[in-house]
């Protein structure tokens, strides 16, 4: 099938509007974790997340705290902004955040409006800010991207120049409607 692409575009979403959010859910995490370390009696056969042992889940359980405590601290910045994007399930204008940029440090939220026509054969980290960045890339043989158009879903770039323009055109689209977009690749 090959990699998708996955259009997002730029919240304005600051650390300071995440935090609250992300202590709220390690709050949540300490206490639900707590709570079962509690019922856990030295006869018991249960396991905290699968194989983990009463005192491997107490340790976990201390990392947790003291992460909070960091956190408050103001020391993991870029750690709040990817655990709000990847396990809070934080939303922007009705779409879920779902991704952080380390090169710029915003939070993206997803895109569903706007489809740009290609896949790739590998599954690239590279991270696609602009059209002139998203069509180099889809044109470089390297990438191995091809058409996805419902009708073609085969490594066919170059071959049919019209189906190029359409790939082309819709990464036009995209980033006219989303000048602050970025294209990744999962």
């Amino acid at each position: 099938m090959g990699c998708h692409t996955w259009e997002h575009t730029k919240t304005p979403l600051t650390y300071k509007d995440v935090l609250p959010k992300v202590i709220e859910t390690y709050r949540w995490l300490v206490k639900i974790a707590e709570e079962y370390v509690n019922d856990i009696t030295p006869d018991d056969e249960l396991y905290l997340w699968g194989d983990c042992t009463k005192e491997e889940a107490i340790q976990l359980l201390d990392i947790r705290k003291r992460q909070i405590r960091m956190i408050e601290k103001g020391l993991c910045q870029k750690a709040v902004m990817r655990k709000y994007a990847d396990e809070t399930c934080g939303e922007y204008d009705g779409c879920r955040v779902s991704r952080y940029c380390d090169s710029n440090g915003y939070l993206y939220r997803d895109v569903n409006d706007v489809w740009v026509k290609f896949r790739c054969k590998h599954y690239p980290n590279d991270e696609l800010h602009s059209a002139e960045e998203a069509k180099q890339f889809y044109l470089n043989p390297d990438n191995k991207c091809y058409v996805n158009n419902h009708e073609f879903k085969y490594p066919m770039m170059g071959k049919y120049p019209e189906l190029d323009k359409e790939v082309l055109d819709s990464i036009d689209n995209f980033f006219e409607k989303y000048p602050e977009g970025m294209i990744t690749f999962g």
